[in-house]
């Protein structure tokens, strides 16, 4: 499969990250690395009419509401298949997330039809004539396009890699350990299973709708590295589309006993990036129940910018470096590019940012979105474009509609070439991102060369991702031989998860009495470290090797110790939160939370970091100007193999 053989679906999508991904690296090429974009003039203008109670719907619905109203529901309906929205007998696809359920719920159902839920969120079909009375009512929050699968797989050397074979040569295969692969289809599973790449016998659940093995057969890749390491575990195929989908699929994954979970996809906009959103909410769900959620960590690092709203000239639009206003990038003939924008403002956005693409060259605006945030909306926008004249330069723009302060703006464009203004920090996607998951990079299989795109931590709120580093450019029975680096066989983040999952479990097989967190610790522990000293966000604990895993072991018990001391500061100035803290292994990361009284004000998180006993640590913390009087902080340790230490808390006094 070419690199620019790539599909991609709705606004927003979840990313299916086995992608074939150009590997060049620096900026973009062509004529656009030497301009300096200027915003063309009207750009991103609202509509001057036809709003009215529509600020609940997410832009590409509001248009189709209007285009509904002024052209008849056929316009309508040609319009939002056009513009990648699923429809199903006349009624469009859409998450309506809802304050009080039940009564939505009977409202929709009356209305439409419910197809899943997960919490607040309902996803259902709904005419488009009915979406407008939806979005008017009080107890709903707001109607948007589902996150959906994006087909970016691209078309096994990962058991010699990660030193599988000698542990298969002893008898372990994963016998007795259930693995559930979740993705977005099984397309090709008879035929691979007639060639003895998957075995005969597996189990399998559609939650997509009945394109289990017609979306995509992406997870038939991923599977096969599964089965490649585990040969003897028992594989459940789940096939999903929406992040609504996928809570489904967890929870059915959880009562078939699956202890472990592969997900080589993401819902990069379901949530902040710390483990929120519905996306977050299934991952930690699972880990609860003692399953191990092993994701890919993602394809966005020369995909992805991130970086503080800066508008200095005053225009009412970002500026990326300098006067330029135009983050630049190459879309070939017959293309489509998905570009999605959010800002750190979560759950509800303050401020309105909005979105758009255009000719780097003549200006000309090919693509926007322009979702109303008005307070109760999430800070996302999103857009997609197919690309239907030459091979030309286009540059994203965002517009700050009305801003509040200058808060982290993070923009990917999916499965584009590289941007020519591009940050990796930071562009590890939901689910992965939550500490409930364990993140997986992607390395070379032929050098254990990180690759260029594999996405790197740290978390919005500090924490290190990946946690291990796997193999990619595999040879596989769907995608064929390996290649070059990046570009061969199964490339990307998704073919790497499943080597980290197959390996978990022959881990599982070894020692049965683990749980996830030993699991998790074992693997950090055994991995080989690549990149700086220690525990880093390019490779994580390093890269995967299972070698020493025959054999009983005995897993770390000891829980860490915090104790925490008593703190102060002044208000609107940075402070110490002080404590001590140790543990067994030397190393814990720590949970600070600030409380006034019984209700929590603030937590503060760090990654793993080198501690040694009775020597006293500190968080820096910056109250609020307007905060000051007697409150409590609260600490508490988490060592890799799982254990915490019971939280402690102290005074913390902030003085005016």
């Amino acid at each position: 499969m070419s690199p620019k053989q790539i599909v991609v679906h709705a606004l927003a999508a979840l990313a299916l990250v086995g992608c074939t991904i150009l590997a060049a690296q620096g900026g973009a090429a062509g004529a656009a690395d030497g301009l300096v974009e200027q915003a063309p003039v009207g750009a991103l203008a609202r509509p001057a009419s036809g709003t009215a109670g529509l600020q609940k719907l997410d832009d590409r619905l509001a248009q189709l509401v209007r285009l509904q109203r002024a052209s008849g529901a056929v316009a309508a309906l040609r319009t939002a298949r056009s513009t990648r929205l699923r429809t199903v007998g006349g009624r469009v696809r859409v998450i309506v997330e809802a304050t009080r359920v039940a009564p939505v719920r009977a409202a929709l159902a009356a209305a439409g039809r419910i197809e899943a839920g997960a919490g607040r969120h309902l996803q259902v079909l709904l005419p488009v004539s009915a979406l407008a009375a939806v979005a008017r009512r009080m107890d709903v929050r707001f109607v948007r396009s589902p996150e959906y699968l994006t087909l970016d797989a691209v078309p096994g050397e990962e058991v010699a890699a990660s030193n599988a074979l000698r542990l298969h040569r002893q008898g372990v295969t994963g016998a007795g350990v259930k693995v559930a692969v979740i993705d977005g289809g099984f397309g090709g599973l008879p035929q691979r299973q007639a060639a003895g790449d998957l075995p005969a016998k597996l189990d399998r659940a559609d939650f997509c709708r009945g394109t289990f093995d017609l979306a995509t057969d992406h997870g038939t890749a991923v599977a096969e590295i599964v089965h490649e390491m585990a040969p003897g575990a028992k594989l459940l195929l789940i096939c999903i589309g929406t992040e609504v989908e996928l809570a489904q699929a967890e929870a059915y994954a959880r009562s078939q006993g699956a202890q472990i979970v592969n997900f080589s996809a993401s819902f990069p906009f379901s949530g902040r990036g710390d483990g929120s959103g519905i996306a977050g909410s299934a991952v930690a769900d699972a880990r609860g129940s003692g399953i191990l959620w092993v994701n890919a960590a993602g394809n966005a690092a020369q995909d992805h910018w991130s970086g503080a709203y800066g508008d200095p000239d005053g225009n009412g639009f970002h500026n990326f470096a300098g006067t330029d206003e135009g983050n630049s990038f190459q879309i070939e003939q017959g293309a489509t590019v998905c570009a999605t924008l959010k800002w750190d403002e979560w759950p509800s956005s303050i401020s309105d940012f909005d979105l758009g693409l255009f000719y780097s060259t003549t200006g000309q605006i090919v693509a926007a979105s322009k979702t109303a945030q008005t307070g109760g909306t999430p800070p996302v926008e999103g857009l997609c474009y197919a690309n239907a004249g030459p091979t030309a330069s286009f540059s994203l723009l965002v517009g700050g509609f009305r801003v509040v302060g200058s808060p982290r703006l993070d923009l990917f464009a999916h499965l584009a070439p590289p941007l020519q203004y591009q940050v990796a920090a930071g562009s590890v996607t939901d689910p992965a991102s939550s500490p409930a998951a364990l993140a997986v990079g992607a390395a070379c299989v032929t050098n254990n060369v990180l690759e260029p795109y594999s996405s790197q931590g740290p978390t919005i709120d500090g924490r290190i991702k990946p946690e291990l580093t796997g193999h990619d450019s595999e040879s596989s029975g769907t995608y064929g031989a390996a290649g070059t680096c990046g570009e061969g066989g199964f490339a990307g983040t998704s073919a790497a998860a499943p080597e980290v999952a197959g390996a978990a479990a022959l881990v599982k097989q070894q020692n049965p009495t683990f749980d996830a967190n030993a699991i998790q610790a074992f693997l950090e522990q055994k991995a080989v470290d690549a990149g700086p000293p220690g525990k880093d966000n390019l490779y994580g604990a390093g890269i995967l090797s299972v070698s020493g895993a025959v054999g009983p072991v005995v897993a770390d018990t000891v829980r860490p110790r915090a104790k925490a001391l008593a703190s102060k500061g002044r208000r609107g100035q940075q402070l110490k939160l002080v404590s001590q803290v140790s543990d067994n292994s030397g190393q814990v990361r720590i949970t600070e939370t600030i409380k006034r009284g019984s209700r929590a004000l603030r937590t503060i998180r760090t990654g793993f970091t080198e501690t040694k006993p009775n020597t006293t640590y500190f968080m820096l913390w910056k109250p609020p100007a307007t905060l000051v009087g007697a409150l409590t902080h609260c600490v508490q340790a988490f060592d890799r193999g799982g254990n915490k230490s019971a939280s402690s808390c102290a005074s913390l006094t902030i003085s005016k």
